[in-house]
């Protein structure tokens, strides 16, 4: 029945990620902005990879969540990883295309969380108060500590990935939050230095970082701290 029900879900958000994306004309191919002081602009044949990415993400969503049915303790927290890895995907490329993670995005993850609390509080009462207390550590460590960087070192990271961590530490908890940026920070690193040696981006090249989110976010739930 758990197979069915993370399928089922699975299958019904890559859907409504579909028609997101379509709403928000991402399969078209456009001129890109990459930088607003010198006004260069780069043509990129957006749609190709777009496509790519959204098979990537499908079978992201089924497999994970085939394969990590039986890992999750209970049937809410399935949920959670599914809406979460869905709501990442979706900032991923819409970040990517747009260079933006839309509210819309941050709106859903909250809602749907707090939902899942008055569950968890009905039908889990027993580690409802352990969870609550990891959640928040989980928001300090996403939030907290993203948002003093995005003061301190102002326009390296936008305010849409640190909302966007707020989400993942409600949804996660203190251990997966801590993992997923961790994940996030190494591989944006090496993708930036590397963009770097082959000449593809400068030091003063800003950079999306919701694809790096959802690839530390896929990295922590593969090695399985959910």
């Amino acid at each position: 029945m758990d197979y069915i029900i993370a399928l089922s879900l699975s299958v019904m958000e890559i859907f409504l990620i579909i028609l997101y994306f379509k709403k928000l004309d991402i399969f078209s191919n456009v001129y890109i902005e990459q930088d607003s002081s010198s006004f260069s602009l780069i043509k990129l044949n957006i749609k190709t990879y777009i496509y790519i990415v959204m098979n990537i993400v499908s079978v992201v969503l089924l497999g994970s969540s085939l394969l990590l049915v039986n890992q999750v303790s209970n049937i809410l927290n399935m949920i959670k990883l599914i809406v979460l890895m869905g709501i990442l995907a979706a900032a991923a490329v819409v970040d990517l295309k747009k260079t933006i993670i839309p509210n819309f995005l941050i709106m859903i993850g909250l809602i749907v969380r707090v939902v899942i609390y008055v569950m968890e509080w009905l039908f889990y009462n027993d580690i409802f108060v352990p969870q609550l207390f990891s959640d928040l550590l989980g928001f300090g460590i996403g939030f907290g500590i993203l948002f003093i960087a995005s003061v301190l070192f102002r326009g390296a990271i936008g305010f849409g990935d640190v909302k966007l961590f707020g989400v993942i530490g409600f949804m996660s908890g203190a251990i997966c939050t801590y993992s997923t940026l961790i994940f996030c920070l190494l591989i944006s690193t090496i993708i930036s230095f590397i963009l770097i040696i082959i000449k593809k981006k400068n030091r003063k090249d800003s950079i999306p970082f919701g694809p790096f989110i959802f690839g530390g976010y896929v990295i922590a739930i593969i090695l399985s701290c959910y």
